[in-house]
């Protein structure tokens, strides 16, 4: 089984809805147009409202949860999120975003760095492999 597959069988078994979205790679090449880069990331720390938070692979679910809370202004202003992964799992997925925190504990444990972003790609949240959360949102003009 792929780490897809097991993505969408695990969203079944909670009653978490996911629709598949194709090739994440066509909305990497999206995040690349719309987001500043550093190397082969998003410079995070040039974007609108920035966060940050360090985690541990123990403590990634309870950590990402307590990031996430203080955004949920943000969050809640669009009603679709977009999930993708950036090396085990080959597709992007969208969820409503009231399934979000229930949703982490289906991705999180992929060894990949994950991305949640807004339907309109107008913010990011990156946990990355190296258990960095990020946070950033575009300004109206981009």
């Amino acid at each position: 089984m792929s780490y897809d597959s097991d993505l969408i069988d695990l969203c079944r078994r909670k009653k978490i809805h996911v629709s598949n979205l194709g090739p994440a790679d066509l909305l990497f090449e999206l995040i690349e147009k719309k987001y500043p880069f550093s190397g082969n990331r998003v410079a995070f720390c040039k974007l609108n409202n920035y966060k940050y938070a360090k985690t541990s692979n123990n403590r990634a679910i309870s950590d990402m949860v307590q990031f996430i809370e203080p955004l949920q202004g943000l969050i809640a202003k669009t009603s679709e999120l977009i999930y993708l992964g950036d090396n085990l799992t080959e597709n992007a997925y969208l969820t409503s975003n009231t399934n979000l925190i229930k949703f982490i504990s289906c991705f999180i444990e992929i060894p990949q760095s994950h991305y949640l972003l807004a339907k309109d790609v107008s913010w990011c949240i990156n946990l990355s492999f190296e258990n960095d959360i990020e946070f950033g949102a575009l300004d109206d003009s981009q």
